[in-house]
């Protein structure tokens, strides 16, 4: 699959994506990457594939700040209304190509995304 045709299917599914996604992981996925990294209130942390924002929401729970990426709109806007029902004021959003991540170099102290969490060692580029 090319990139246009998983936009293609997240954008045919972002309104079911939370339901779908309960049957591959729930919050224990955001306690093991809590667990297994150095979140505190002083990070800033970069969730790759975003999608509808769990995994965002569950970080921006211990982060300073969450910045979720992800290539589709629909992803992107669900997100938002999941974000603003939380009452979150630390997560952005923004739309990008995941193998070219709109942030600038040393943006993150670290990411998760669907591979899992990665610490930077120096700074979180925007290749990913």
């Amino acid at each position: 699959m090319d990139s246009a045709e998983v936009r293609a299917f997240f954008e045919s599914v972002a309104t079911n994506w939370d339901e779908m996604r309960s049957s591959f992981y729930n919050e224990g996925v955001i306690d093991a990457l809590a667990e297994h990294t150095e979140v505190d209130a002083s990070k800033t942390i970069v969730d790759v594939g975003t999608g509808t924002g769990f995994v965002a929401a569950g970080l921006a729970l211990l982060a300073a700040q969450v910045v979720g990426v992800d290539n589709s709109p629909a992803m992107l806007s669900v997100a938002r209304a999941n974000h603003h029902a939380l009452g979150l004021d630390n997560v952005e959003l923004r739309q990008g190509d995941l193998t070219e991540l709109p942030l600038k170099d040393n943006a993150a102290d670290a990411r998760s995304g669907e591979h899992g969490f990665a610490p930077r060692a120096g700074g979180c580029s925007h290749a990913g």
